[in-house]
């Protein structure tokens, strides 16, 4: 029986870079249901003590439940982690490029298991779109080659000292039975990462897919005109304002899988790019970021 494609779309871009909260948004809006980073199920299903956005466990949540019963034993998870880990490689981007690549027995088999993850929350949801914020280049690039999913990517983008800054913390959920932590990275691993989102990634994209780039601090500057933009990218049918008069926007309670501990945070909030990275980043560690990344940045208008 034919069935049209799972209409998907795919958060993209470096870590701290907002798409955990634009994946709050965008599940408040009528047909659309969100659900954070799917690209870490195949993981975090392995912690019995995980838990969905919802702050169910994620074995207890109406719409996780119906992807894990698809599993008829935990080993047949851990393959499914084993191949993620080895097409989830930055390297892996070339390969995953080359149609002949993706048609290779273990991608393929991947793909559909992603595709598959796609349809069964889609159904369960009763949404017209899917939200994903995986945000990593070649887990879109391998879902989206199923005719099984129709994706449209959205690529956040946002000042390299700001996300250096951000990543120099660790981040903890609050309000949860069992607090979730993000640790702090490197320089080094958050420019590397930085740089290659927001240059070969999306160069990949955009070859495959429609796509929309937004940077983070248009989003907070005006966010009334940034998620219009989205929402009409999207296809998706405009109803109600998403910024009230103040200029504040709901953050759903998404059944987010995985991703930045924020994840469990909803209701009202006002959007701010944090500035902390003027004072808290050492005049030596500005620079270094400002050398690596200076084609970049003056490109995205950050210089």
């Amino acid at each position: 029986m034919h069935t049209d494609p799972t209409r998907v779309l795919y958060i993209s871009g470096a870590g701290r870079s907002g798409t955990t909260v634009l994946n709050g948004i965008l599940d408040t809006l009528n047909g659309v249901s969100a659900f954070g980073e799917v690209w870490h199920f195949w993981k975090v299903v392995q912690d019995v003590d995980h838990r969905c956005g919802c702050r169910e466990l994620l074995a207890d949540c109406p719409l996780w439940s119906p992807v894990i019963e698809d599993y008829p034993s935990p080993d047949s998870i851990r393959e499914m982690e084993g191949l993620r880990l080895s097409v989830g490689r930055i390297r892996q981007i070339w390969r995953i490029g080359r149609r002949s690549r993706r048609d290779s027995p273990e991608l393929r088999m991947f793909t559909d298991a992603a595709a598959r993850i796609y349809r069964t929350l889609a159904l369960h949801a009763e949404c017209a779109t899917l939200v994903d914020s995986s945000k990593t280049p070649a887990f879109a690039m391998l879902v989206g080659s199923s005719p099984e999913v129709s994706m449209r990517i959205v690529h956040l983008v946002r000042d390299p000292r700001a996300v250096v800054a951000s990543w120099s913390r660790q981040k903890q959920s609050r309000g949860v039975e069992h607090p979730e932590s993000l640790e702090a990275r490197s320089l080094g691993h958050v420019l590397r990462e930085w740089m290659f989102f927001n240059t070969i990634g999306l160069k990949y994209l955009r070859r495959r897919f429609p796509t929309m780039v937004v940077r983070l601090e248009d989003l907070v500057d005006d966010p009334t005109t940034t998620l219009e933009a989205i929402r009409g990218f999207a296809g998706v049918d405009a109803t109600a304002s998403l910024v009230s008069r103040d200029g504040r926007v709901m953050v759903g309670g998404a059944h987010s899988v995985a991703g930045n501990p924020d994840r469990f945070a909803t209701g009202s909030t006002k959007l701010h790019a944090s500035e902390d990275w003027r004072t808290l980043l050492p005049w030596w560690k500005r620079l270094v970021i400002t050398v690596v990344t200076y084609p970049v940045m003056r490109h995205y208008g950050y210089l």
